[in-house]
């Protein structure tokens, strides 16, 4: 279903979740807002590679051209079992933090969110989608660290999280140490990785002389203050004892 480059408003169509042989969504370059409905994750095809391998798909007729994006282009695919299971949702407008149900669909290879205003952390559930190749959750408001489980998915080739507001270390080893600098930037208080930047925690500055000249000032005046007022306070007692 490639519904994209409309002027599609509202949410994304809980409804979706009910097409039982539904694989391949794009709902990119539209004017979607809000949360995305947990009923969309019903996809029955996506959540298991066994089931989406068992679904017949002769009535796609061939080839099948896809639009990724501006810069590639179409792509051409001339055999079903080339044709990719794909969510894109990018460029809208979709708010809320990513769900972790988007784990449920373990049969999904490809999941683009970017350019949307999803905050949150990233879910460290997306570990499970076994079968990812490419994961783009660029150009949103996510923050929080990336979760080294990711490191798992063994098939994913890309992974993109540029302009966010993420922090912590980027994980090292396996496809990470691939991915290009480019895919990180945007996010400063991210480090390490292939940023190549240093993710030592900062030192208290030591106090300085004039501070420390300060402090002791301040404790000889409390001193001297309760010292003058137990002398105060010793004296008025012994007036009174003497009338």
């Amino acid at each position: 279903m490639d519904l994209s480059q409309n002027r599609l408003v509202g949410s994304v169509p809980g409804w979706l979740g009910t097409l039982p042989k539904l694989s391949y969504i794009d709902l990119s370059y539209n004017l979607l807002t809000g949360e995305v409905p947990k009923e969309f994750f019903h996809l029955r095809d996506l959540m298991s590679q066994k089931a989406y391998e068992a679904t017949e798909k002769n009535y796609l007729q061939l080839p099948i051209f896809v639009h990724t994006n501006y810069i590639i282009g179409s792509q051409q695919y001339n055999q079903i079992y080339n044709f990719p299971s794909a969510i894109y949702m990018r460029s809208n407008s979709l708010t809320g933090s990513i769900p972790v149900e988007f784990s449920q669909l373990k049969a999904l290879h490809i999941l683009e969110l970017l350019g949307n205003n999803f905050s949150g952390r990233n879910p460290e559930e997306l570990s499970n989608l076994t079968n990812l190749e490419k994961l783009d959750l660029s150009n949103n408001n996510l923050s929080g660290r990336i979760p080294s489980s990711l490191r798992q998915l063994h098939f994913m080739s890309y992974f993109n999280v540029a302009n966010n507001s993420l922090e912590g270390p980027i994980p090292t080893g396996s496809q990470f140490d691939t991915f290009p600098k480019s895919y990180f930037e945007g996010n400063p208080l991210l480090c390490g990785g292939v940023l190549q930047t240093s993710c030592k925690v900062p030192t208290r500055e030591p106090a300085t002389s004039s501070t420390t000249e300060n402090d002791e000032l301040k404790r000889t005046l409390v001193i001297g203050m309760a010292i003058g007022y137990l002398f105060g306070f010793s004296s008025i007692l012994v007036v009174c004892a003497r009338q």
